[in-house]
């Protein structure tokens, strides 16, 4: 007579490890006793099998963003649990924006995963506030911007992979005035 247990069907939960690197750490919570957790980790992961890395609480595995984690249980008797995944979405670092009084324009940012990563800016002339950029919308930042006095630039990091994109928060500078008074 086999003899077969019902696993409880676990759950995944990540947390945000660093948005420079764009890195979230894997929880499985509502396991099962005596079962073994394996998973996979990746932009399209397999399912996991009994050679697949075994999940342990004090090494969480580490998901970028944009990849998906597997987790599935087993437990002797052939006792296994349904296949669950969650995708990793991480808000990138806003980017640090300059402006001198020689009208130039640099845009910068932390974020490590610089193959996942785009600024885009928009611009609104004598100091009025442009329309936000989005991740679609504004212009790709590739380099040093030259402008003039009282220009308003309004900046976001867009962060894609593996289909997922997420963007920071606005960054704002206006282009300082090279118009001094002098009184006596």
């Amino acid at each position: 007579k086999t003899c077969s247990i019902t696993l409880a069907t676990p759950t995944i939960s990540l947390a945000l490890l660093s948005s420079a690197n764009g890195t979230m750490a894997a929880t499985v919570g509502n396991t099962t006793s005596g079962a073994t957790y394996y998973y996979t980790v990746a932009n399209s992961p397999s399912d996991p099998t009994t050679s697949s890395s075994v999940y342990s609480s004090s090494s969480k595995p580490t998901v970028y963003h944009g990849q998906y984690i597997k987790v599935k249980g087993y437990k002797l008797g052939n006792s296994t649990t349904v296949v669950i995944s969650a995708q990793a979405s991480v808000k990138p670092v806003a980017p640090v924006l300059t402006a001198t009084l020689a009208d130039k324009v640099t845009m910068t940012h932390s974020n490590t995963d610089t193959s996942a990563i785009t600024i885009r800016y928009t611009q609104g002339a004598n100091g009025a506030d442009p329309t936000d950029p989005t991740a679609t919308t504004g212009t790709v930042y590739s380099g040093e911007i030259t402008s003039t006095e009282n220009t308003r630039f309004d900046a976001i990091t867009v962060r894609t992979s593996n289909g997922l994109t997420v963007v920071s928060s606005t960054s704002s500078v206006t282009v300082p005035s090279t118009t001094y008074s002098i009184t006596k």
